[in-house]
């Protein structure tokens, strides 16, 4: 079962791809990503729940590592050149413009399933690194009200 909607479907075959050959796992399901936006996949076998992957739309993965797993491989990962490793995180982004590229995804999903243990999840964990909700115009602008400036309603 897998939650990929429309958008993120026709965003790229690769992600698609991706999405298939996880859902094809034993070990994984797929689900409404913890942030919010998009895909996560979850390993089932040690810890329900702890989500591994993310696909937030378009051809980008990212991946839960660990800061333990990204120090030991984090340069071979940057001079793949494939994949950006965010400073003190647990997460990394593969961008998904090959076949290869898929292939990493799932090599790195796989070592992630790995470590994923409920000692590597004690640690407070950073959040993936999904782009920020957009907020619509209208609740980030502030009204006027008798010429002074109000703070606007989210309720409203």
């Amino acid at each position: 079962m897998h939650v990929v909607n429309m958008r993120e479907q026709t965003a790229g075959h690769l992600s698609g791809r991706l999405t298939r050959q996880l859902d094809a796992w034993p070990a994984v399901r797929a689900g409404q990503a913890e942030c919010g936006l998009g895909t996560g996949f979850s390993t089932t076998a040690r810890r329900a729940g702890a989500q591994i992957v993310h696909l937030h739309g378009g051809d980008e993965a990212q991946v839960y590592l660990t800061r333990t797993v990204i120090a030991r491989l984090g340069d071979a990962l940057l001079e793949s050149g494939r994949v950006t490793v965010a400073e003190g995180g647990d997460w990394v982004r593969v961008r998904l413009d090959t076949e290869s590229d898929v292939t990493l995804a799932m090599s790195l999903a796989s070592v992630a399933i790995q470590t994923d243990t409920v000692e590597s999840r004690e640690d407070m964990i950073s959040p993936c690194q999904a782009p920020p909700p957009r907020v619509p115009m209208r609740a980030r602008m502030p009204r006027r009200t008798n010429g002074g400036l109000c703070e606007r309603r989210h309720d409203s």
